[in-house]
C-alpha cells in the first residue's frame, strides 16, 4: 500500500507546494505522518490500513519536496546536504529496526507502532 500511495501522491506534491508553499506542504505532511502513526497504532485493523495509507502519502510528499528544499537552500553543497539527510533517515530506520522488537516485547505491538509518533510529532513542532 505505501508504494501505491507513493505512485498516487508523488505527482501531486509539487502542485500542493505551489499552492501552499513548500515549507507548509512539508509541515502538513509531517503532521499527517504523526496522525497516521497514531491512527495505525490505536484504531484496530481498519486503523492499521488507513494509518498506513496516510503514512505512505505523507512520506511520498516528503520524498518529492525535501530534495527540492535541499537543492534550493544548499545550492553549492547539495550533495553534502543530501548525504547528511539521507544518512539521518537511514540511521533512524536502523535504530527503529533495532529497538522495535524489544519495545514490542515490553509494551506490545500497538504501543511499539505508536511510540514512533513521538519523534514525528517533535519534528513537526520544531
Amino acid at each position: 500500500m505505501p508504494i501505491l500511495a507513493f505512485a498516487a501522491v508523488s505527482p501531486m506534491a509539487h502542485r500542493a507546494a505551489g499552492r501552499l508553499g513548500i515549507e507548509r506542504t512539508v509541515l502538513a505532511a509531517m503532521a499527517f505522518l504523526t496522525i497516521g502513526i497514531v491512527i495505525r497504532s490505536a484504531c484496530g485493523t481498519t486503523g492499521l490500513w488507513v494509518g498506513t495509507l496516510v503514512i505512505g502519502c505523507s512520506i511520498a510528499v516528503g520524498n518529492v519536496l525535501v530534495p527540492a528544499i535541499v537543492k534550493r537552500d544548499y545550492p553549492g553543497r547539495t550533495s553534502l546536504a543530501t548525504g547528511i539527510y539521507s544518512a539521518c533517515m537511514i540511521g533512524m530506520a536502523a535504530f527503529a529496526s533495532a529497538v522495535t522488537l524489544p519495545l514490542s516485547d515490553a509494551i506490545g505491538w500497538r504501543g511499539t507502532l505508536g511510540i514512533w509518533a513521538v519523534p514525528a510529532g517533535i519534528v513537526t513542532l520544531l
